[in-house]
């Protein structure tokens, strides 16, 4: 993969997360993270996940915490963080014929946020000049063979509008309270389901009541902003048709 051309002292499996530890000599530890694959392969057999149209992967836990993703400077000798939040991998023994829907759940098994692999649609914020950090959902990756989206633990973005301007704000949902998940893969009209758990970071002494009391006040401004921009939208409508 992206590991420099030195020498290698030890190999270990990390007893907790089941993750590769490589020593070397001259670029400090590396870790391969999320051995999730190769677990369940060699539980599945090989051959049964190869045989499958789609196959998906049970994730493993995800921590609520920050950072998380991207290589600093650039250099090839330096590690990539694991992304943000979940990880779900999928297997599709051909390119699907039409778009991959994937969906996330709470406990309850009500919708948290949708995803596809269509392509997005073309954005009218560039037009309208808008400086906002935020944007629509992520696109599912559709190849033949594995492959890997990461979800970042939020919920859905709030409304904006053309020529928005948050100098130092951002649209982006909610973060998920810690707790049990589920993710929905539909490929081709055929539905498959895994659970998987968000765990706080232990570092924090946050309860699961606070994380709930947060995720509501949040919520509540994020809905808040979302009906301002549908009015800002729907005053710029009428002044355009008088």
């Amino acid at each position: 993969l992206n590991l420099p051309v030195v020498p290698i002292t030890d190999l270990a499996i990390h007893k907790r997360d089941k993750d590769l530890v490589v020593a070397t000599q001259g670029r400090s530890f590396w870790i391969v993270d999320d051995l999730t694959v190769l677990h369940q392969i060699s539980n599945w057999g090989k051959d049964t996940v190869a045989a499958a149209d789609v196959h998906l992967f049970k994730p493993e836990e995800s921590y609520r915490m920050p950072g998380g993703g991207g290589r600093g400077g650039g250099a090839a000798s330096i590690g990539e963080n694991p992304p943000s939040g979940a990880t779900i991998w999928f297997y599709l023994k051909d390119k699907p014929k039409g778009d991959i829907a994937l969906e996330i759940l709470d406990a309850a098994g009500k919708s948290v946020k949708k995803f596809s692999s269509r392509a997005p649609e073309p954005s009218t914020e560039a037009a309208g000049g808008g400086r906002f950090r935020g944007g629509g959902p992520a696109r599912v990756p559709a190849e033949k063979g594995l492959n890997r989206f990461a979800w970042d633990l939020r919920y859905p973005d709030a409304t904006t509008f053309p020529g928005m301007i948050l100098w130092s704000g951002n649209t982006s949902g909610p973060r998920a309270v810690p707790g049990s998940y589920q993710v929905k893969l539909t490929v081709d009209g055929k539905t498959l389901t895994e659970s998987f758990e968000v765990r706080k970071d232990p570092r924090v002494p946050t309860t699961l009541a606070e994380f709930q009391k947060q995720f509501d006040l949040l919520t509540k401004i994020r809905d808040k902003f979302s009906e301002t921009s549908e009015a800002i939208t729907a005053i710029r409508d009428i002044r355009r048709q008088t």
